[in-house]
C-alpha cells in the first residue's frame, strides 16, 4: 500500500474492486477513508473471505459495499466511477482489456489462467 498512502495517506473516499480475489477485496475494504465508501463490482467466487478489524470498520464509519453488476444501483455506481476517473485520471487502459468478439474463446482460457481479469468485448470490429 505504499503508493497509495503517499498519494492519499487519509484514504480514499471511494474504492472500486472489480478483480475478485482476497487481496483486492481487503485492500479496497483497508484503504478507504472515514465516511468512505468501497464497493466490489461483481460477482466474487463464493469461496471468497476477506478479514478485517470490525472496530476499525464502525471507527472510522466505513461502508463496505457489493454491487452485482444486475442491481438496480449498478448505472449510478459506475457514474461515480467514471466521474472519477475523469476527474483524476486513473489508468483503467492497464487493468481492462478490449476484444473482439472473434477472439471470446482465448479469452476464456486468459480468464482461467488468471492472466487478465475484466474485459470489454467489441462488436464493431
Amino acid at each position: 500500500m505504499g503508493a497509495l498512502e503517499r498519494i492519499a495517506p487519509e484514504g480514499v473516499d471511494h474504492a472500486f474492486e472489480a478483480v475478485g480475489i482476497p487481496k483486492t477485496i481487503k485492500l479496497s475494504a483497508d484503504i478507504h477513508a472515514r465516511d468512505g465508501i468501497a464497493i466490489t463490482i461483481g460477482m466474487p467466487k463464493d469461496n471468497i473471505n476477506i478479514e478485517s478489524p470490525t472496530a476499525t470498520i464502525v471507527r472510522r464509519e466505513q461502508l463496505l459495499k457489493g454491487m452485482h453488476c444486475r442491481s438496480e444501483n449498478s448505472i449510478d455506481s459506475f457514474v461515480i466511477m467514471i466521474e472519477y476517473n475523469t476527474e483524476v485520471s486513473l489508468d483503467l487502459d492497464s487493468i481492462v482489456h478490449f476484444i473482439k468478439l472473434s477472439d471470446i474463446n482465448d479469452l476464456f482460457v486468459e480468464l482461467e489462467n488468471g492472466t487478465i481479469s475484466r474485459n470489454m468485448i467489441s462488436f464493431l470490429w
